[in-house]
């Protein structure tokens, strides 16, 4: 009995996705040195899910640090290998790219250039500064930072004299107040309510200059007081059960709300009326709903700019001319050739 046999050639597998990227960027690397670039690092990874990577990262003779994405393709029918580095793996390189530079401490000229390598004829284009990441790059990042200062001067500038009346009502309101017995409530949310409570410590301890301790409460600084009416009542009346409690006649009730639409500041202002205080409302856009709810006693400042930012900047600046002007009132004008103390705060 015999038996024949076949001869099977043995089964090679294909190469892999990282065998292949592997071998293309060993492709890439050999021709850049060709061209005078030398190797700093490969493969570079931000830590952590949902960073980035870079394939090279080389330094030309002049010092110019160049990140380079290595793409190959075997196909042109889906666009080639250009066509799969979109918009979300730039940010992505770009990203790997600034982790690379902080942890490098210094900040050298730099390019992102894509290495395109045809899978097929093997033939490479190297494209510098393939792509350039405006929204990353850094000239762009200093002259967007440049323009939120102007931006934000421009605003104050605008406001000067439209708001300077109204803030002195508002000044003349609080300083009635706290000379007369009385006290401010302060309210808000978010960066609202710190800029409440910064006020009332500035009237509690001081602005700029030593005084006498000023009657001023913010509603937003008692997180048990806060949790407790929400948790027993509800979030829109944290600060009107406040005021209720509170206030008196002859309080000042000053209110934040860059939109003018916030309920729990609405239902504060509600409460305000019903206790015949004054309210002082900050606001922004157009004022909102609150703004159909302020009397002729109260005082309304709404700065005519739609970006939250750029309002909560011009109510920081009213609350400090508030704090200046009733300081002005109670002391006298500074002396300027007389060193005061500055406040952290």
């Amino acid at each position: 009995m015999w038996s024949s046999r076949k001869d099977v050639a043995p089964v090679v597998p294909a190469p892999t996705t990282k065998a292949r990227g592997d071998a293309a960027e060993d492709t890439a690397l050999k021709h850049l040195q060709r061209q005078g670039l030398r190797l700093v690092q490969r493969n570079f990874k931000t830590p952590g899910r949902g960073g980035g990577e870079i394939d090279l990262i080389m330094r030309e003779p002049d010092g110019t640090l160049v990140f380079i994405e290595v793409r190959q393709r075997a196909s042109q029918r889906q666009g080639g290998a250009g066509a799969s580095i979109t918009g979300l793996k730039q940010r992505r390189i770009v990203f790997a790219a600034r982790h690379f530079l902080l942890r490098l401490g210094s900040e050298p000229p730099c390019r992102f250039d894509v290495v395109l390598i045809d899978g097929t004829s093997g033939h490479i284009d190297w494209l510098r500064a393939g792509y350039r990441p405006h929204r990353y790059d850094r000239p762009m990042l200093l002259q967007r930072i440049q323009q939120q200062f102007i931006d934000s001067a421009d605003l104050k500038y605008q406001c000067a004299q439209a708001l300077a009346p109204l803030v002195e009502a508002a000044t003349s309101a609080v300083l009635a107040s706290v000379t007369g017995g009385g006290k401010v409530l302060t309210c808000g949310n978010g960066a609202s309510a710190a800029a409440a409570q910064h006020f009332a410590a500035s009237f509690v301890g001081r602005y700029d200059r030593e005084r006498p301790e000023l009657a001023a409460f913010s509603l937003s600084a008692d997180a048990a007081v806060l949790t407790g009416i929400a948790n027993d009542f509800d979030v829109g009346s944290v600060y009107a059960r406040q005021v209720r409690a509170l206030g008196q006649a002859g309080d000042v009730l000053l209110a934040l709300t860059t939109s003018g639409n916030s309920p729990n500041v609405i239902a504060a202002v509600q409460a305000a009326h019903e206790r015949d205080m004054t309210v002082v409302a900050l606001t922004g856009a157009r004022g909102g709903q609150l703004a159909l709810l302020l009397r002729d006693t109260d005082v309304h400042i709404c700065v005519p700019h739609d970006l939250a930012a750029r309002i909560l900047e011009v109510h920081h600046l009213v609350l400090h001319c508030i704090c200046d002007g009733v300081d002005a009132q109670l002391l006298g004008l500074p002396d300027v050739s007389t060193p005061h103390m500055e406040s952290d705060s």
